[in-house]
């Protein structure tokens, strides 16, 4: 549910409520969907401006399944 919520945040905006929503999303879940939640997290902070947190976040994904091309990109793009 808050996945949900975050994604709609997201879109809409607000990076910072998405981000604390995404995180509370990463504590109800199990491992095999944390990896993109860390991702998400990783795209609220980019949108932010906030480039260090990002690349923390895409690489927690990446440890997390180190096969996620996204969170490869996304952390050469930073």
């Amino acid at each position: 549910m808050a996945a949900a919520q975050a994604k709609e945040k997201f879109q809409a905006g607000d990076f910072a409520g998405a981000a604390t929503l995404f995180e509370q999303a990463a504590a109800e879940v199990g491992p095999e969907n944390l990896a993109a939640l860390r991702t998400n997290i990783g795209a609220c902070f980019v949108q932010m401006g906030q480039f260090a947190d990002a690349v923390a976040q895409y690489k927690m994904a990446i440890e997390l399944e180190p096969a996620s091309y996204e969170a490869h990109r996304m952390c050469a793009v930073c």
